[in-house]
């Protein structure tokens, strides 16, 4: 069960009463792994952000998961269903970002080569 909810402002004095309410959200998962092109034990960083409306309508991007793996190693995680900005980076090399679509029942796979910088 996932739990949403909203920003809240309550003003001096006021009083807030809430009912959240527990739904169901079906999980995908994406599996891979990040290759640097170096023979070391170095480690990239998977950020899985997603944007989210507030209630002034701004679209705000939340962290939804990270993982750090060792270079080429294989990395997994769950998520909730939906579309997702994938950001892969590790110190010296240059940062990957694209755009990914988590489904239910439909594992996506991403394997990584960062390039090192100049």
């Amino acid at each position: 069960k996932e739990f949403f909810f909203s920003r809240i402002t309550v003003l001096s004095g006021g009083t807030l009463v809430t009912d959240p309410i527990l739904v169901d959200v079906p999980y995908g998962t994406v599996n891979g792994s990040v290759l640097l092109g170096s023979d070391d034990e170095s480690f990239a960083t998977l950020s899985f952000r997603k944007g989210v409306e507030d209630s002034q309508h701004q679209i705000q991007i939340i962290e939804i998961g990270t993982i750090n793996t060792v270079n080429d190693q294989n990395f997994s995680i769950d998520l909730p269903e939906g579309e997702y900005q994938l950001v892969v980076w590790s110190q010296g090399y240059q940062t990957h970002s694209e755009n990914l679509m988590v489904e239910a029942n439909a594992p996506v796979i991403k394997n990584f080569e960062l390039i090192p910088l100049p």
